[in-house]
């Protein structure tokens, strides 16, 4: 309480407030301590500060906020309600969570990895080893080995309502590389390879319980997934395989049959799968895509990609280049959050050639 009384006792200084506190003075008005807290006196050791803004003071800035805990405390601040709660991550380093509400469903969150030279930002792995995706493929056939005795009435269906990612959408993934019909030049930097191995117990759990009731019943898994949307009441939509791809020709089939049972739905799906989709629109004409669904063609670079009937691309621009030449400024750039996409009536949803950054 130190760097509270600070401003409660100027006439004795930082020496003063702190023979204060060690007195056990109790009486501290909030302004006194924003003031305090907000000049950023540097004689004040770490547990003080934190004990002048634990409470919760409204008018405290994020800057104080942060500074106020930037030594060895790892804490979460809420703008919102301007309190600190204890951060449930565990790392070697001092971590801060800095998280600012945008809107009623919107955050922009950092992370700030400290140490006690330098703070800087952590750059995220974006390519795994062969070994990694081999460790994931493993994990993943000895969880199917446990569910395959199982039968379907006793296996829960992983239906996502949505993250921080993708916003407030609807999705059912699949397992990645074993779902994938074309991925022997991406599957060193997928994405959810990261999920996979930072939460086996959770993610590749709902991705194999979803391969099991597919392989199993294949009627039941699209059933399931019809029940929950139609239970659905607000913010219709829904994106088919955050992880995993189209199998083949039947399973598209089904997938347009879905679209059509639920107009009042957006729904998008990405694919690999040239070929499933190429062929089904050969025998059943483009048009018969329901309006409310939007197949894109994922382009990775230096993958061939068939695409006679003009579908959309989503495409990812490298950090060092791409090979195959993209018309970049006629694309929707992805801002990383499918909220804003559907904000702005743009991107994938609305079936728009989009790319985004290599990440």
């Amino acid at each position: 309480m130190a760097l509270l009384l600070a401003a409660w006792y100027p006439p004795g200084g930082r020496g003063a407030a702190v023979a204060a506190v060690a007195a056990g003075l109790p009486r501290i008005s909030p302004d006194a301590a924003v003031a305090a807290v907000a000049a950023g006196l540097p004689r004040i050791s770490p547990d003080a500060a934190v004990a002048a803004v634990a409470a919760g003071l409204p008018r405290i800035s994020p800057d104080a906020a942060v500074a106020a805990v930037a030594a060895k405390k790892r804490r979460l601040y809420n703008v919102e309600k301007h309190t600190f709660l204890r951060s449930k991550r565990k790392t070697k380093k001092s971590v801060i969570f800095f998280k600012k509400r945008v809107d009623k469903n919107r955050f922009i969150c950092y992370d700030v990895h400290v140490n006690r030279k330098s703070c800087c930002r952590k750059e995220e792995k974006t390519m795994y080893s062969k070994d990694s995706v081999k460790k994931v493929v493993s994990m993943m056939n000895a969880r199917r080995l446990y569910y395959a005795p199982i039968a379907v009435d006793h296996i829960a269906m992983a239906i996502s309502k949505g993250n921080r990612k993708i916003g407030r959408v609807m999705n059912v993934s699949l397992p990645p590389i074993m779902t994938c019909a074309n991925c022997s030049e991406c599957m060193l930097y997928c994405y959810d390879i990261k999920a996979c191995l930072q939460y086996p117990a959770t993610v590749i759990d709902a991705r194999i319980r979803n391969l099991s009731i597919l392989l199993k019943d294949r009627e039941e898994y699209f059933a399931r997934i019809d029940a929950a949307m139609s239970r659905r009441r607000k913010n219709k939509f829904f994106r088919w395989h955050v992880a995993g791809d189209i199998i083949d020709i039947d399973y598209f089939d089904r997938m347009v049959k879905n679209a059509r049972n639920h107009p009042d739905f957006v729904i998008w799906t990405y694919t690999k799968n040239y070929k499933v989709v190429n062929a089904w629109i050969d025998a059943n004409g483009r048009d018969a895509i329901p309006a409310n669904m939007h197949i894109m063609f994922s382009k990775w670079d230096g993958m061939p990609m068939d695409n006679p009937h003009n579908m959309p691309v989503f495409a990812c621009r490298m950090k060092d280049g791409n090979r195959d030449p993209m018309a970049w400024d006629t694309m929707w750039k992805c801002p990383g959050n499918c909220d804003v996409c559907k904000a702005a009536g743009r991107g994938c949803i609305v079936g728009e050639c989009t790319y985004c950054n290599e990440h």
